[in-house]
């Protein structure tokens, strides 16, 4: 609750910083079994994490099957779990919508992009999208 206010304040500061577009959240992890290779090997394969991740969303966007563009997105390594257990994974913050090759906007709607039931055929490891519903136009979830 102490971290309420500053919290609210920073995020008001970052609406400046965003389209005004919807968002979406999606989670790339890994299975509990990669924990201790990961765990050992901390710089190469978080960084081989962030490269999938983000190799995966902008290969798929691109493809016009899906919605053609060049999309704008965060990711953000997190290294443990809620339960403070080591667990790896990546959130990312996916703009819903993105330029095609002619530089022009490309959406498909209040509808995300990508599939929300099942994986990523292009990530080696589970994704898991909150795409159900969009994070809204940047506002707090």
């Amino acid at each position: 609750m102490c971290q309420e206010f500053p919290k609210e304040k920073w995020v008001d500061a970052r609406r400046e910083d965003v389209l005004d577009a919807p968002y979406f959240h999606v989670v790339f992890t890994v299975p509990e079994e990669l924990n201790p290779v990961i765990y050992s090997n901390q710089k190469l394969l978080y960084d081989a994490l962030y490269h999938a991740s983000s190799d995966t969303l902008r290969e798929l966007a691109s493809d016009s099957k899906y919605l053609g563009a060049d999309i704008g997105y965060i990711c953000i390594l997190h290294t443990w779990g809620s339960e403070m257990n080591f667990h790896p994974h990546i959130h990312a913050v996916v703009l819903d919508g993105g330029l095609d090759s002619k530089n022009h906007w490309k959406d498909n709607g209040e509808e995300f992009f990508l599939p929300t039931q099942g994986h990523f055929a292009s990530f080696p490891w589970q994704v898991s999208c909150g795409a159900e519903t969009p994070l809204g136009r940047w506002k707090t979830a």
